[in-house]
């Protein structure tokens, strides 16, 4: 079921980038539209020290980090499975942690370098980079 639900997110995100990129459309909140449709869909489950998607028992994606100080978390690793690649379930997850440490008034220290690159792109997560 989350694998069809995901597949027709997918589908319509695909054909608005294939949209988007014919015409030459570039919209500043598409990004950000298409995560949160992304978010809705992947069921991310929080575990221990990360968060993932998993199905079937089988974990498609994680991103992976650990306590390293009192109010911060350092972020060490992102994998997606190629099930999932170019989805935007990389993003989803950064968002998830990101969202974790607001929740928790947590910095985070990204040392993945896909959650630098993410920091980078998006000056909205200012707020919870570590100095």
């Amino acid at each position: 079921m989350l694998a069809l639900k995901l597949l027709e997110v997918l589908y319509f995100i695909q054909f608005r980038s294939r949209f988007n990129y014919l015409f030459n459309f570039h919209f500043v909140r598409y990004d950000k539209e298409e995560l949160k449709e992304v978010i809705k869909m992947v069921d991310i489950k929080k575990g221990e020290r990360s968060f993932f998607v998993e199905e079937s028992g089988e974990k498609l994606a994680e991103i992976t980090f650990f306590k390293s100080g009192d109010d911060e978390i350092t972020v060490d690793h992102t994998v997606v499975s190629d099930k999932l690649r170019g989805k935007k379930v990389g993003n989803a997850l950064v968002e998830k942690v990101i969202g974790f440490a607001r929740e928790e008034k947590l910095k985070i220290v990204p040392v993945c370098s896909f959650v630098k690159k993410q920091f980078e792109k998006n000056a909205e997560y200012e707020d919870v980079l570590a100095k």
